[in-house]
């Protein structure tokens, strides 16, 4: 610049909460404790001030509410694991939401995890290769929330891997051991220590186990080009690899069609139908026909009337499908009556945890009980 100016940069990257807000959080906590005060209550949207307040009060000794709202509560499932290593309780805002329905629907994540992600933690540790589930998208999907078993999330290939700077090429291996350095210093919270080192190793272990099945395989079909069919196929490639894989969770949006649904719900369920039959073709010419079972959910349905916009709007009742050699075909519960309806929703004659608990008792094995935090009848639709 040409001046004797000094310029000071505040790098904040080292943070424990990840950000600038423990200079308030402390001061906050600090007073409080001067006061005698031992609980503290707040609020947090995406999680960074609520993390911030949770570590200032595991410094002072002093008890944590966190209200986090709901959306962030789902999809950073992370973030209320940091808060809670700090020793707080995070909670999701609007709560009255997830009392009266524990997931909407989908996940069961308001005690502590999702059901699919409480099944991962009920494994023996020692059983649990690198990658125990494969969680294809952007953004972790509710029921696979876990507080102790690390989850892959894979968006892509390509970003799913460390990104090398090409500008450094030379010292591209001391940049890793660098990380690994980085995420192995011991500091004054074990737990913290367990948060980064594991998530960090567990994510090196995983990306490296996705690649290599990918270079390794060859589809022994062509899917179709579409989203759903290519996130079906890594999956394929990771059923193959991985004698570990326990879950494997895709996804495909669209379907909430306030318009216009008679063509759009058409296409969904064609691009739904054939990625589906080119996944369920590839396993099966791979050996891998009787160790899979496809299960399809909702975070809601449809009512059966139509809006003046030509589609429907939420409904409180959906349909789930089950695929596989150990299902048991036809139709379980009572087909749903378009006219006596309840406030103009389909009346749903089996619960949604009753398909879980089946799942979880006839095709994985586990306590279905102790997962669901409840007794649900099974269903016999699985052999």
């Amino acid at each position: 610049l040409d001046t004797p100016a000094k310029i000071y940069y505040k790098y904040e990257g080292v943070s424990p909460s990840g950000s600038h807000k423990p200079n308030t959080a402390v001061p906050q906590a600090y007073y409080n404790k001067q006061e005698g005060v031992k609980r503290l209550t707040t609020e947090t949207g995406a999680g960074q001030w609520g993390s911030a307040l949770a570590f200032a009060g595991s410094i002072f000794g002093l008890e944590i509410d966190v209200y986090m709202v709901k959306i962030s509560f789902d999809q950073k499932p992370y973030r209320r694991a940091l808060m809670e290593s700090f020793g707080a309780r995070c909670v999701a805002s609007p709560y009255w939401e997830q009392s009266r329905t524990p997931d909407g629907g989908k996940g069961l994540i308001g005690s502590g995890g999702g059901w699919l992600g409480k099944y991962l933690e009920q494994l023996d540790p020692a059983t649990i290769g690198a990658v125990p589930a494969m969680n294809i998208g952007s953004k972790l999907a509710p029921e696979l929330a876990s507080r102790k078993v690390p989850i892959s999330t894979v968006r892509s290939l390509n970003n799913y891997q460390l990104q090398k700077d090409n500008r450094y090429r030379a010292i591209s291996e001391t940049r890793l051991d660098t990380l690994h350095a980085l995420y192995k210093t011991p500091n004054s919270n074990p737990d913290m220590d367990q948060l980064f080192g594991g998530a960090f190793q567990a994510a090196l272990d995983g990306s490296i186990a996705v690649q290599e099945a990918h270079a390794a395989y060859t589809p022994a079909v062509t899917y179709p080009d579409t989203n759903l069919a290519e996130d079906l196929l890594l999956l394929a490639e990771g059923i193959h690899f991985n004698q570990d894989l326990k879950v494997g969770h895709v996804a495909i949006g669209g379907f909430d069609t306030h318009a216009n649904q008679l063509a759009e719900h058409g296409a969904l369920l064609l691009e739904f139908s054939e990625a589906v039959a080119a996944f369920w073709a590839d396993i099966a010419a791979h050996g891998h026909q009787d160790e899979v079972v496809i299960m399809t959910w909702s975070e809601f349905g449809r009512r059966p009337d139509s809006n003046a916009s030509g589609g429907t709007d939420h409904g409180s009742a959906g349909p789930t499908f089950l695929f596989g050699n150990q299902v048991i075909g036809g139709l379980y519960g009572e087909p749903a009556s378009l006219t006596d309806l309840d406030k103009k929703n389909l009346k749903f004659t089996t619960d949604f945890r009753s398909v879980y608990a089946t799942v979880l008792v006839k095709w994985l094995g586990a306590p279905a009980e102790e997962i669901l935090g409840g007794r649900y009848p099974t269903i016999p639709v699985l052999a």
